[in-house]
């Protein structure tokens, strides 16, 4: 197939370069991408569409349309369709994210939980905490759904810059570790050091390392109540676990 594919390459070249008496090298390029396009050697990656507003429907699954996620067809476990994400932090964060080991096994031989992003300018359905707390619990329980099994292994973290909103969602297994008091103790941190800067993607890596540390040790060393709330929060979190 690759010598057919090749001899064929080589006879347009010359068909070209007869017609219109540029040399090979000028169209040879994009013949190859040509050939291999239409032959199904490579794909197109799908370029994301930035939305004004977004509803929770609306968000593409990063493991099947990392391209529409704004992740450039890599394989990933983040949706950026704004690419809000600066592209190097994001890999980073990938990085942390395809590997969260338990501590135990979760139910049955699971042992491995998966902890997920969505990025997201605004809402279109509102930019208050509820509006954040469906966005997290569609995504988690039935948009995205990465769990394994039944398993509750699964946890969703969403942000909408400009709602100023962050919200966690964990599911049934996640939150033993992950729990309420924890979750916030993390993201009061995150805040302080992060997200009042707006450095979203350092925000967002501090939250990844330490859920995954909790999650990997079985257990969680923050407590929220060492942490002084701010009267004026620049950004709210928010914490559900849905059963």
């Amino acid at each position: 197939m690759i010598l057919i594919l090749w001899e064929d390459i080589l006879t347009r070249c010359s068909y070209i370069k007869k017609k219109s008496g540029y040399g090979l090298i000028k169209f040879f390029p994009v013949i190859i991408c040509v050939l291999l396009i239409q032959q199904g050697y490579c794909s197109q990656c799908p370029s994301p569409d930035c939305l004004s507003g977004y509803y929770p429907s609306a968000i593409p699954n990063p493991s099947t349309q990392s391209g529409l996620c704004g992740r450039f067809c890599h394989s990933t476990w983040i949706c950026d369709p704004c690419q809000i994400l600066n592209s190097a932090a994001a890999d980073e964060i990938d990085r942390l994210l395809d590997d969260v080991p338990a501590d135990s096994a979760l139910c049955g031989s699971v042992r491995t939980y998966r902890i997920s992003l969505a990025v997201v300018n605004r809402m279109d359905s509102g930019g208050q905490t509820s509006d954040a707390k469906n966005f997290a619990n569609y995504l988690r329980k039935t948009g995205w759904n990465f769990e394994t099994g039944s398993c509750g292994n699964n946890v969703v973290i969403f942000l909408s810059r400009y709602d100023r909103q962050v919200y966690t969602s964990a599911g049934k297994a996640a939150f033993k570790v992950l729990n309420e008091e924890c979750i916030d103790g993390i993201f009061k941190e995150a805040k302080e050091d992060y997200f009042s800067a707006d450095d979203f993607e350092g925000g967002l890596k501090f939250m990844v390392q330490e859920y995954k540390k909790a999650l990997k040790e079985g257990e969680c060393s923050y407590d929220s109540n060492k942490w002084i709330i701010w009267a004026v929060p620049l950004i709210t979190v928010t914490i559900a676990v849905v059963l």
